[in-house]
Parts: C-alpha cells; sequence; structure tokens
C-alpha cells in the first residue's frame, strides 16, 4: 500500500501518528492539528485569503483552514512536505510585525495552492485554498466615462469609481488598499505626503505583482496631489506620461481637468478656532490603520496593518480576532483590555476628532507608531 506522505512532519519520527486529511492536496497534517474550516471567527482571515487569490488573478474554488500549537521550523517544514508532492513553493509578501505572517503561491502542473500562514501567540494558523483563475480583461474592458469633473471633489469621486472597477475588494495583500488611503489623503487636503504613499504603494506592487492599471493610478494620484500643491511644472509632466500610456482615454476626463485647474484663492484669515485634540465622544466603525516608519534622508515608509472596528459596546475586532476596550471621553484615551492589542499592550493610544476625520493614534514602547483613521 502506498504510504501517504504527512505535511509539517515529513522530517519528523515516522511513529508520530498522522493528523487530519487535507481535502486539497494528498495528504495529512500533524496529530494535533485542527479543522476550523467554516468558524464564523475567521471571516476576516478568509477574506484576506480571498485577497490573495484575487492579488494572482483567479480566486478560491476550495478552501481549507486548520489550527495547531506553534512548533519551531514548522513553516520550513511545511514548504518540504509541499515540494515532496510535487509543489514549488513562491512567498509572496512577509510581515514578521507581532509574529510570522506570509501569503504564498504553491505551482505544479494542473494545481495551483495560495494561502496565508499567520504564527503569533503561539498559535499557527494556516488558511489555503485551490486557484480558480480569472479571465484577465484587456485594458478596453476599462470604463471610459468622458463626464468631465468639475470640482476636485468630483475628480476624485471620478478616480473613485473608475478604480473600484479594475480591482478586486481591498485588502491586507491587496494594491486597492493603498490607492483609497491616498485618495482618502487627497479628500482631507494633505497633499504633501501623497508621494510617501504612491511610492510605497509601488514597493508593494513590485512583491505581489504590477499591472499597468496600477501604475496608470497611481501616476493620476501623484497628478493630482501635485495639482494640488500648485506644482505646474511636475504636472504637465505627470499628465504628458499619462497621455501616452494604455489607460489614457478612461483617465482623460480627469487629466483634462487637471490641466486647467487653478488653485483658490486665498480666503481671507479666519478667527482662530482651537486646534483638535484627544477625546469627546467616541465614533465607532472601521479605521483603516498604517505602521509609520522612518526612511531615509526624512521620509517615511507606511505600511498597511489592515482594519480596527471599534464598536459601541466597548468591544472591536482586529485580525479576525475580538477583544474589549474602555474609553475616556474627557482624555481620549483608549485602553484595550482584551484581544488582539493585550500582547503586547501599547504604551499609549489615544482618540482624536477633527472636522471630517477620526484618528487612533497607538504608540508601542519599541517607537513603532500606528495612526488608523476614518472619514466622519
Amino acid at each position: 500500500m502506498r504510504r501517504m506522505p504527512t505535511l509539517l512532519t515529513l522530517l519528523l519520527s515516522s511513529a508520530l501518528a498522522a493528523g487530519p486529511q487535507s481535502t486539497l492536496v494528498d495528504a495529512a497534517f500533524i496529530d494535533g492539528a485542527e479543522v476550523v474550516s467554516g468558524a464564523p471567527e475567521l471571516a476576516d482571515f478568509a477574506a484576506a485569503l480571498r485577497e490573495v487569490a484575487a492579488a494572482e488573478n483567479g480566486n478560491c474554488a476550495k478552501s481549507e483552514y486548520l489550527i495547531w500549537d506553534s512548533q519551531t521550523g514548522m513553516d520550513a517544514q511545511f514548504q518540504r512536505g509541499l515540494k515532496t508532492l510535487g509543489y514549488t513553493y513562491t512567498p509572496l509578501v512577509t510581515d514578521r510585525e507581532g509574529g510570522y505572517f506570509e501569503s504564498f503561491k504553491a505551482s505544479k502542473p494542473g494545481s495551483t495552492l495560495v494561502g496565508l500562514w499567520a504564527d503569533s501567540d503561539g498559535t499557527t494558523l494556516l488558511g489555503w485554498c485551490l486557484l480558480k483563475v480569472a479571465q484577465t480583461a484587456a485594458p478596453a474592458a476599462t470604463p471610459t466615462s468622458t463626464s468631465r469633473p468639475t470640482t476636485m471633489n468630483s475628480a476624485l469621486d471620478h478616480i473613485q469609481r473608475l478604480w473600484d472597477s479594475t480591482q478586486p475588494p481591498t485588502g491586507m495583500f491587496s494594491a486597492n488598499w493603498h490607492v483609497e488611503n491616498i485618495i482618502y489623503t487627497l479628500r482631507s487636503g494633505s497633499p504633501a505626503g501623497v508621494r510617501i504613499q504612491t511610492n510605497a504603494a509601488r514597493t508593494a506592487l513590485s512583491q505581489s505583482g504590477t499591472r499597468a492599471v496600477d501604475l496608470a493610478f497611481l501616476n493620476l494620484l501623484d497628478a493630482v496631489a501635485a495639482a494640488q500643491l500648485g506644482q505646474r511644472p511636475e504636472l504637465t509632466k505627470l499628465l504628458e506620461g499619462i497621455s501616452q500610456g494604455a489607460y489614457a482615454v478612461p483617465l482623460r476626463p480627469v487629466s483634462q481637468f487637471l490641466q486647467a485647474y487653478q488653485l483658490p484663492k486665498a480666503a481671507p484669515p479666519a478667527v482662530p478656532t482651537p486646534a483638535a485634540g484627544p477625546g469627546g465622544t467616541l465614533v465607532p466603525g472601521d479605521y483603516s490603520c498604517w505602521l509609520e516608519r522612518p526612511g531615509p534622508n526624512g521620509t517615511r515608509s507606511d505600511v498597511p496593518r489592515g482594519t480596527l472596528t471599534l464598536r459601541t459596546n466597548g468591544t472591536y475586532t482586529y485580525m479576525g480576532k475580538s477583544g474589549t476596550f474602555r474609553y475616556n471621553a474627557a482624555s481620549g484615551v483608549v485602553t484595550f483590555t482584551a484581544g488582539y492589542f493585550t500582547n503586547p499592550t501599547p504604551e499609549r493610544t489615544s482618540w482624536i476628532r477633527h472636522q471630517k476625520t477620526a484618528q487612533i493614534d497607538i504608540h508601542w514602547a519599541y517607537a513603532n507608531d500606528w495612526s488608523c483613521g476614518m472619514n466622519l
């Protein structure tokens, strides 16, 4: 009788009993592994797996989720197990902040798998699926709306609609996540930092797979920032490049608006108002988070960190894990009492309401700052 290979334990003792049988490959997992497919707590993790599939131009035809107690070197043994089964393992995006997280692809003739490996707090969670490749749309399929925007806000609305039609839903490993946050920055009237964000998005694309449409939209967002800053030479150069690209036609209405855009005349000095500060009535909802990392020559290299959801009943959700928190409306201090943000606990967390946005600043003892925001 042919012996069935055991994923993750090919280099361990052959006396170790095999665990559950995989539904995706002809192998079994280690003893102690537990199948958790379909668990409601996996909703966010499953959404992230679908993002990995979408980034590989496909979707999950069949998925599988397992959890077990972490063991040193298990990821490397898992990769060797796949190689024994004839698969070529390719890491896609790796993140070692707060644990070890990696999206990956495993391919062999006639079969491609994509997955997420998450190792944190002594627990390993594997989610993977059989990839069904989607049909690739030709550039001409991109919407070609000819209505020309008349204001900066309508131009950003136009960009958002076009972008939504070209990308899968957002997620931690999707370029869409970057673009939506750049549009948020431009709507907030903060164009000076956009170049840092677009460069960060280009770096992420170089790791996950660049498409011509992705770069075209990033160049267009750089042009919006240049227009808002009054940088006419830079704007002209960017628009010339866009006009010569494959997406010149669908982007032309916005390009024409930017070419004619003039900075608003300075308004009379306003009566000084108190600066926004922490505290007040907490606004629940989904806050998009960034890890702020200093870069060379005083620049920043921001890294997306997913979505933190706050609720009015004092609970929150992050990375598929639920938790609780307390909020002091007088000081704006948020204190996490259970869940993801208690291991380790941030040194300081504060909530601030601005005129059009709400913001959560999370400061860790090792100078690792997060900023999470949402539109009001």
